[in-house]
């Protein structure tokens, strides 16, 4: 049972002042329905009322016990009644009056005083089924009971009239969730109020009752933190039903009767993904549903692809056919429910009574064949917004034709479809029907902070509005994320609070002519309040709504309540507090949560310490058990929640940082003698130390990088950070202001030496010895040292460290040392370190070895410069980019021309750039733009083994997760692919025929950021491998396979899936013959060469 809690003075006063302005002017009128704790009114209900005023009539019956203690009679028409009559649906004595339901419009409900009557009538399904009335049901109960989307305006007209005369609140389903003033006098003051929901479908959760809290909460069900929070929020219930079976029907009960309450309901119009049941009718027998194949029809299913189609063909006549006459089938009570295929009993059990869904499966891949292509919208550039238009004619165009033949036979009925995805943009070329009803996905409605793509989908939405004047509009609302994507992707999210957002919509959709909407998830329990009061009515003040929301259920701790609740909404939205790219609204897809968003940008130590003083300040505030059981249920239910997210997060870098990682390859220069001089460094030629972190793995605001490169005598090292250099502190100890820290060993243990460079050219070398209880001692490491400080937006410190003076008894080339580097700057929370060492930046454990290469590592088969061009067209498939394309600077669709005998030219998607750098050609692709090359499916690119893929690649890095470098196809669907991994480190893949996927990821070399890079990946038939900058990464995977053939497209800077690649790339070659080292060496060495 609910706890009522004693509300402030003011609350109480509401009792008898608080009302609704009459619908037309009216006497007001002053009703007593209880007097001293004892009834001064009767219930009255018809003999044979309707099913929804008969649970009126207990509902009202029942709040007025819990605000009164006084049990108000119900009666029948006919029998005695005592005191002020309370008039419950259609009676004798409200025709009397002239009041009758049937007068009333859809959901339409009735509130008036009159002297000694208060009438409370709506429009009801006519329906006179007995109700069993148990706030705790069983299942014999709940079979009574009206159904959401039955009319029930009577029921809607006590739930008004306790609301706003009698000042109840239900601000969320559980234990402790309901909020009304207690009385022993109760009088009610009003005139006349008719009303109706403002938008007609209303559907908050399609779950089960019973488990609409883990619907609407952070905690996953099956958590303890859920579990925990469940058996706090229903305490009473858990007592009193133990056996869980029927617990869950209790709760089912308390929690529907909220709903109930919430309003929601109405005229049910689902849409939804509707013909995946064709694949178990048309295309294969299923085991699970054998009864309902009938034949296949391959013809109706998308043509082009392999195995089973992913769509259907949308523009075959079999199915548009056999859409038509499965919306008949529905309308004439012979339909067969999408999902289980078995017979509809109930329309509203399924898209609603006057509505049949049509939509296609959840993706974009739509069928190749002609008719179908040709209906295509033309798209002029890449759209890089999840909701587009790029299908919106295509598929419209379908619905249209199911649309129109449903009509011959049933005018009064609607195809409701969803516009969604590449569909979701209004389509230019077709005019939809007069029986089309369309439901619009907002899919970012909750990404109210990434703003590119949350504009983007208002203007569609309003493009719908303006366009279509008339036609029922409805909505898809997911206000599933963050939490959805937080569970998919195994990690807490920061709470996705947006109250402010969520009014700021509702003013939208009531301008936009919305009829209604369904919520692909609701939570959390503010926005759950607040949006259940907006679909009732969306002229309500968002602010007032929060005020009250704090007031009514927190009490004396509700100011801090909302302060923490505003702190955490402010976080949220605000783009300014997430990285770049939203920061700066990018136009680019969709920004979801991540870990690293949800506690690195947002949840950080720093709020997170704010937002616990404020629950420890609501804490202290709470005066009554109520208020303090509210306040914990919070605590539990989402700082919990949250407390436990960011330690999760910090387990997961620490388990995502806690190894030191693989050996890195210091790379022997090869290019103009450096003679000790580390500022004449090549970045491009050296180890580039980049991904920096915190200590304990958390992101960095700095950028800062260090590069690595030796000659035999002398390790270079490069510290370079962007910054302001005036900024800098520096302080006659080296360690004491802004410095570079660099710890070196032979080993990862002690003895370790430690340098530190400050911003003046100050360097302090110290050993760290076996002793870890000495203190360290100075030592010599003979460092030429150079702070370079001149600049207007970066500081630079450039050491040339003496081998044989590096640690004690020198380091000869070839050897390995281990090292770990740190910018440090005191006082500041953000002093990031190149390996996190989750301790004591000088532990010697957390040390990354490093492999100094030596001369030899040249091969020494290099081809000379006549045998190198005599192999550069040896069995070539296809050069592209190599110095012999013409510029293009447009971004318009191009062609790439192939210099092999093959011809295999591509085209340039989405605007890929043919341009020049450093007067060589080059291909250049912006990832957020989605652009590659596309050279469909060409035997020659049909490979066998051996082979060798090559190219120059200038990696621009981005937030794109392992983007493509070129191949044909990936994982299930490939057969060759080179890709970029989150390190840098290249991944080649070949796809057997077997179906085996053959992978190979040396991590002891890397792509150099934003510098150009030769890349090779070469398989003779026995072992993979892989080259960088001429220099062979590991030493090679042993593996025998016969290559797939496959019908994906051969690409260059994407795949098909997964990302795009960011940058330009040059020289692109296929060979069917798989390069030597010594030949991959020397065309690494003569492309650095060339200009």
């Amino acid at each position: 049972m609910r706890t009522c809690a004693t509300v402030s003075a003011l609350a109480a006063a509401a009792l008898a002042v608080c009302e609704a302005a009459p619908a037309k002017p009216s006497t007001r009128t002053s009703l007593v329905l209880v007097r001293d704790g004892r009834p001064a009114s009767s219930i009255i209900l018809a003999k044979e009322a309707t099913r929804a005023a008969q649970f009126a009539a207990y509902e009202l019956q029942w709040h007025l016990r819990k605000l009164t203690d006084a049990e108000v009679p119900i009666v029948r028409e006919g029998e005695p009644v005592t005191g002020t009559r309370l008039l419950v649906g259609d009676t004798a004595a409200t025709a009397a009056l002239g009041l009758k339901s049937d007068r009333l419009y859809s959901q339409e409900y009735l509130v008036r005083f009159l002297p000694d009557t208060l009438v409370l009538l709506g429009r009801d399904k006519d329906d006179r089924g007995a109700v069993t009335y148990e706030p705790t049901p069983d299942a014999a109960a709940l079979a009574t009971w009206p159904s959401i989307w039955d009319e029930q305006g009577t029921m809607y007209a006590v739930y008004d009239f306790l609301e706003r005369y009698c000042s109840v609140r239900w601000l969320n389903p559980t234990e402790t969730g309901m909020d009304c003033p207690q009385t022993k006098t109760l009088t009610v003051t009003g005139s006349e109020l008719r009303r109706k929901p403002f938008f007609r479908y209303r559907f908050a959760a399609y779950p089960s009752s019973e488990s609409y809290d883990a619907y609407t909460g952070l905690w996953p069900a099956d958590t303890d933190g859920f579990k925990q929070w469940e058996t706090a929020a229903y305490p009473a219930l858990h007592k009193q039903f133990p056996e869980p079976g029927r617990y869950n029907l209790a709760k089912r009960g308390q929690v529907q009767l909220f709903r109930y309450r919430m309003r929601e309901g109405g005229e049910k119009c689902v849409g939804n993904h509707s013909l995946y049941g064709y694949y178990k009718r048309f295309w294969e027998k299923d085991a699970s549903t054998p009864d309902a194949f009938v034949e296949k029809h391959a013809d109706w299913f998308a043509q082009g692809y392999e195995g089973t189609p992913p769509q259907m063909c949308y523009t075959s006549p079999g199915l548009i056919g056999q859409v038509a006459q499965d919306a008949r089938d529905y309308f004439d009570g012979k339909g067969l429910n999408p999902w289980s295929l078995q017979p509809v009993k109930d329309r509203n059990d399924v898209w609603g009574e006057n509505y049949f869904c049509v939509e296609p499966m959840d993706n974009s891949q739509f069928c190749r064949c002609p008719r179908c292509q040709a209906l295509l919208t033309p798209q002029s550039e890449f759209d890089p917004f999840f909701s587009n238009g790029r299908h919106s004619d295509y598929f419209f165009h379908f619905v249209n034709e199911v649309a129109k033949e449903l009509r011959k036979t049933h005018p009064d009925k609607w195809i409701v479809t969803l516009a969604y995805m590449s569909h979701a943009e209004h389509p230019q070329r077709v005019k939809l029907g007069p029986n089309v009803a369309v439901q619009y996905c907002f899919a970012c409605n909750r990404l109210n902070y990434d703003r590119a793509s949350y504009e983007h989908e208002v203007d569609l939405l309003n493009e719908w509005a303006t366009k279509e004047k008339g036609r029922p509009l409805y909505l898809w609302l997911y206000y599933t994320f963050p939490v959805e994507i937080a569970n998919g992707g195994k990690f807490h999210c920061f709470p996705g609070f947006f109250a402010h957002a969520v009014g700021e919509q509702f003013k939208l959709f009531e301008k936009c002519g919305i009829r209604g909407m369904f919520h692909c998830g609701y939570g959390q329990e503010v926005e759950a309040y607040l949006t259940y009061r907006l679909m009732d009515d969306p002229s309500l003040d968002v602010d007032k709504l929060l005020d009250e929301y704090f007031r009514r259920l927190y009490g004396s701790a509700a100011d801090p309540m909302k302060r923490l609740y505003l702190a955490i909404e402010r976080t949220y939205s605000t783009p300014t507090n997430y990285p770049e790219a939203i920061a700066t609204a990018r136009k680019e897809k969709h920004h979801h949560q991540t870990e690293e968003l949800a506690w690195g940008w947002l949840g950080t130590e720093k709020r997170m310490e704010a937002f616990g003083k404020l629950l420890q300040e609501a804490e202290s505030a709470a005066r009554t058990e109520v208020e303090k059981h509210r306040v914990a249920l919070f605590e539990k239910g989402t700082w919990d929640y949250m407390v436990a997210g960011r330690q999760s997060y910090l387990e997961h870098l620490r388990a995502k940082y806690g190894s030191v990682g693989t050996p890195l390859r210091v790379p022997f220069n090869l290019g103009a003698p450096l003679k000790g001089d580390a500022t004449k460094l090549v970045r491009n030629d050296s180890a580039v130390l980049f991904g920096w972190r915190s200590a304990n793995g958390e992101r960095t605001r700095r950028s800062v990088e260090a590069r690595l490169l030796t000659d035999g005598k002398f390790l270079y090292v490069q510290c370079e950070e962007k910054m302001n250099p005036a900024t800098l502190k520096a302080n006659k100890d080296a360690f004491a202001g802004d410095h570079w820290d660099l710890l070196i060993a032979g080993q990862r243990d002690r003895p370790f030496r430690e340098i530190s460079v400050g911003p003046r050219g100050a360097c302090v070398a110290r050993e760290h010895g076996a002793d870890k209880g000495a203190a360290p001692t100075p030592c010599a490491v003979g460092a030429a040292v150079v702070s370079d400080t001149a600049g207007k937006d970066r500081w630079r410190v450039s050491l040339a460290l003496p081998l044989d003076k590096l640690l004690p008894g020198g380091v000869q080339p070839g050897a390995t040392v281990c090292l770990n580097v740190a910018r440090r700057a005191p006082g500041s929370d953000d002093q990031p370190v190149w390996v996190p060492t989750f301790g004591d930046f000088r532990d010697p454990t957390r040390l990354r070895e490093l492999v100094l290469e030596s001369a030899d590592a040249v091969p020494a088969d290099m081809p000379s410069e006549a045998e190198l061009q005599e192999l550069d067209s040896r069995a070539l498939i296809g050069r592209w980019a190599g110095g012999d394309q013409p510029d293009s600077s447009d971004r318009s669709e191009g062609t790439v021309r192939d210099s092999s005998p093959n011809h295999l030219n591509g085209k340039r998607t989405n605007g890929a750039l043919l341009a020049k750098d450093n007067g060589r050609t080059v291909l250049r692709f912006d990832d957020k733009r989605g652009q590659y090359v596309d050279f469909g499916n060409p035997p020659a690119a049909n490979l066998s083994v051996p082979l060798t893929l090559t190219a120059w690649v200038k990696y621009e890095q981005s937030e794109t997760w392992y983007p493509a470098l070129f191949g044909k196809g990936y994982e299930q669907s490939g057969a060759y692919s080179l890709h970029v991994r989150p390190g840098l480190t290249l991944w080649f893949e070949l796809d057997g025929d077997d179906g085996t996927r053959h992978c190979y990821n040396p991590t002891d070399l890397s792509l150099t950021p934003g510098a150009w890079c030769h890349v090779a990946a070469t398989y003779a038939g026995a072992v993979m491998r892989v080259y960088v900058n001429g220099r062979e990464a590991g030493t090679g995977k042993e593996t025998t396979l016969a290559l797939r053939k496959t019908i994906e497209p051969l690409r260059i800077g994407w795949l098909g899936s997964y990302g795009y690649f960011n940058g330009s790339m040059r020289d692109v070659a296929i060979y069917a013959r798989a390069m030597s080292a010594g030949e991959v060496f020397a065309r690494y060495r003569a492309g650095r060469a060339a200009p």
